[in-house]
């Protein structure tokens, strides 16, 4: 018996949790916009792999649209597949960290064993390729395992970034006038910098 995929299993405590719950507010007019993965919109649109029937609403990939930063092709809404070229910066994967003074040769061969992991067919089939649905070892949507030998700073620097960018904002004084219909779409900008995932809404 297959497993759940993993909005099932948090369906019970809100049906707005985590990144489907998100991108379902905005479906069912609940938000104007979500702070979600890039693979949502896509992924859980009614021509997706994880459409939701349950869902009061939801259309086609194409019936909603990422928020850019800045305009792409002179435009600031542009289609779900182009998350590349449209986001507001990349969350850093799960990861596993080692203290920098860990002896070079012990993480080198915990290296080696993940990545003669990532070479067997068994294992792939087993924890990647969709299959590790309940997210007990690796996310749900994992794909393999990579070497990082970056500091924490470093991976986390985007993230750093926008939350001192959602600080200066919430310090600076209201617009008032005509700016102060920018707003709300400004503080929406930032929240998706924070949160280092593209921003999906409807169209």
């Amino acid at each position: 018996m297959p497993l759940p995929h993993r909005s099932q299993l948090k369906m019970k405590e809100d049906i707005y949790y985590d990144y489907e719950g998100a991108f379902r507010g905005v479906v069912e007019d609940s938000c104007d916009i979500a702070f979600t993965k890039h693979s949502i919109p896509i992924d859980y649109a009614s021509n997706g792999q994880y459409a939701q029937t349950g869902w009061t609403g939801l259309g086609p990939a194409s019936d909603y649209a990422l928020l850019c930063p800045t305009p792409l092709n002179g435009a600031f809404c542009t289609d779900v597949a182009n998350y590349a070229d449209c986001n507001f910066g990349n969350a850093p994967p799960h990861t596993i960290f080692v203290a920098s003074d860990w002896p070079a040769v012990e993480v080198q061969e915990f290296q080696a064993v993940l990545d003669a992991a990532n070479n067997d067919p068994a294992f792939n089939a087993l924890l990647f390729q969709g299959k590790n649905t309940a997210g007990s070892i690796f996310v749900s949507d994992a794909t393999k395992t990579l070497a990082y030998s970056g500091t924490v700073d470093a991976l986390v620097a985007p993230i750093e970034k926008a939350a001192t960018s959602l600080e200066a904002i919430n310090a600076a004084k209201p617009p008032t006038g005509a700016a102060a219909g920018l707003l709300p779409s400004l503080l929406g900008v930032v929240a998706a910098a924070t949160s280092g995932l593209v921003l999906a809404a409807a169209l």
